[in-house]
């Protein structure tokens, strides 16, 4: 029964050996292209695809040729596959970048994706709990994966109001001595925050932007962070920040007439705490309605569901229950994790339904002037995965369309 019981475990270890030995040979083909540039990594459970791209818009303005794999890029996975992401570099070498950015997830990590690359900057924006747990097992391998990478490189950028940066200090300091901006081991830690202490808070640069939210505080932080250690001088970091955007399907806003629409990705528990109060901020007054439509994803991560739904019973003041990215999971499933999150905290303003498009359809007929409907989940996703299979889908696009035909 034990062997049976760790078969899967094993079977896994063996795919990431492979994987491994994969990655270090596509490396060795494509002639070790890290080593010939400045690369940074970007890893945490929320806000990697905002620092990544604002890293990058950054750097452009500054005039350093950058390369970038980001979520933007894929429909469904964040971190590029063994090879494809020593191809991109070898791309970027070819196209003449001095730099690259490379958003990594903890799966990316543990699967070898990123194994055999040479990162200058490792970022860490956040851990959140109850993410990834279907595959990791348990928060603290989810967490470790994400710190255990960090340990190897450089100078690593990281949240100090996360309170999984009390275990990052540890790990790296093995001795008594205060870490701070210092070099430990020929590693350099800086830090960010706005809450507790650290080496860049927001007063450390004066800067406008057209990002909302405190998270994108956080965000814009790391990225401050990260520039400076480049030598990026702050009249250009500042520049840049204020005229960035955010990404397709993070807090985009489709319309603002006659009421508000917006697409993010939003799709953890932490994210709804970040995301549905600054919708909820942008109601034209205490008569307008928060409208939200959401789902979760099949297969994976099952314990979140009803804890998302119950943030959302918090903020929302009607909901849309529906699908989104289902994999091989019953649908009818997936709603009833939902709306058991509805029921315990004794929510009773919403609907089940499981086309999506229909859902986003009910959303906009049900607002009125002034409203906010938020869509979570899909963000900048150009398909959903039903029962397997791919189906086109562009978020923003559904919701003009729709709009259009009113």
């Amino acid at each position: 029964m034990a062997g049976m019981y760790n078969r899967p475990t094993m079977l896994r270890k063996l795919k990431n050996a492979v994987h491994l030995a994969q990655a270090r040979w596509a490396n060795f083909r494509s002639g070790n292209p890290s080593s010939k540039l400045t690369v940074i990594g970007v890893t945490g459970t929320d806000g990697k695809t905002t620092t990544s791209s604002l890293i990058h818009h950054i750097l452009t303005t500054a005039g350093v040729k950058t390369g970038i794999s980001s979520t933007l890029l894929s429909p469904h996975t964040t971190t590029p596959g063994r090879g494809a992401v020593h191809r991109f570099l070898a791309q970027c070498l070819k196209n003449s970048c001095t730099h690259a950015i490379i958003e990594v997830t903890s799966i990316g990590i543990d699967q070898n994706r990123v194994a055999a690359i040479k990162f200058d900057i490792g970022v860490l924006t956040n851990i959140a709990q109850n993410e990834h747990l279907d595959y990791h097992g348990t928060f603290e391998k989810y967490r470790d994966t994400k710190i255990n990478w960090l340990l190897s490189y450089k100078t690593i950028v990281t949240n100090a109001d996360d309170s999984s940066l009390s275990n990052l200090k540890s790990l790296l300091q093995r001795s008594a001595e205060p870490i701070s901006n210092r070099y430990v081991k020929n590693q350099k830690l800086i830090t960010y925050g706005i809450k507790t202490k650290a080496d860049i808070i927001p007063k450390t640069l004066k800067y406008t932007t057209m990002l909302l939210g405190e998270f994108n505080t956080y965000n814009i932080l790391a990225a401050i962070t990260v520039c400076r250690e480049l030598e990026i001088p702050d009249e250009t970091i500042t520049q840049a920040i204020a005229t960035f955007k955010a990404p397709e399907g993070r807090l985009e806003v489709v319309t603002t007439k006659p009421f508000t629409v917006i697409v993010d990705f939003a799709h953890t528990p932490q994210a709804f705490e970040k995301v549905l109060p600054v919708a909820k901020s942008l109601l034209k007054s205490k008569k307008n309605k928060l409208i939200h439509v959401f789902g979760a994803t099949g297969d994976r991560d099952q314990d979140k569901r009803p804890i998302m739904a119950a943030i959302a019973s918090k903020y929302d003041d009607y909901i849309f229950l529906t699908t989104e990215d289902t994999y091989s999971e019953e649908p009818k499933n997936i709603l009833e994790s939902l709306e058991k999150g509805l029921k315990d905290s004794w929510y009773a303003n919403y609907k089940v339904i499981p086309d999506r498009r229909e859902a986003i359809r009910r959303a906009l007929n049900f607002a009125t002037k002034g409203d906010v409907v938020i869509l979570t989940g899909v963000g900048h996703q150009k398909s959903i995965n039903a029962a397997g299979r791919e189906i086109p889908w562009g978020e923003a696009k559904v919701v003009k369309e729709l709009l259009h035909a009113k």
